[in-house]
């Protein structure tokens, strides 16, 4: 009782979180204040991100706290959404790069033995690269410019096929 029944692997002494992306996100924020991370590949292997949160006592900055959210379980997420028959849903980042999608598309391929994510415009299912293709009609190249949730009704081969609300990070 009380004991436990495995032992404890050796502290691990080469990771060093304060050098880590997903710490210097979240370490310009106030207090209160929360965002993600830029998607990156978990030390662990997959791609993922990380929601963090600066820690803060009396006014002194201790810490960033994160929570890592691997791109497969954001899928899963997605998938277990009740939305209409034939509805689709995806989250990218503002230059394109897919985050999830609530269909079985892959996410990332690898390039020189990595993971590396996929933009909208190269995902194999015809009818997000199609959404992609608009978007970047609409929105060119660089999507810092979407800064506010907007509705975009579009039909696409004659069927309304998207509305484009950024969140908020």
């Amino acid at each position: 009782q009380g004991l436990p029944t495995t032992e404890l692997p050796d502290k691990r002494t080469d990771y060093l979180p304060r050098q880590r992306a997903w710490y210097k996100a979240g370490q310009p924020l106030e207090p209160n204040q929360s965002s993600w991370s830029d998607v990156y590949v978990f030390t662990r292997g997959g791609l993922g991100l990380t929601a963090v949160q600066p820690v803060y006592r009396r006014g002194e900055f201790l810490g960033v706290f994160g929570v890592d959210v691997s791109l497969e379980a954001f899928r899963q997420f997605l998938q277990n959404i009740d939305i209409s028959k034939g509805a689709e849903i995806f989250v990218i980042e503002r230059n394109g790069n897919l985050i999830a999608t609530s269909t079985e598309d892959r996410l990332y391929h690898k390039v020189d033995g990595e993971d590396e994510q996929l933009n909208i415009l190269d995902i194999e299912n015809p009818r997000l690269k199609a959404i992609g293709d608009r978007l970047y009609e609409v929105y060119g190249q660089d999507w810092q410019q979407v800064d506010n949730a907007r509705y975009l009704p579009e039909k696409i081969g004659g069927q309304k096929e998207f509305d484009n609300r950024p969140i908020p990070g």
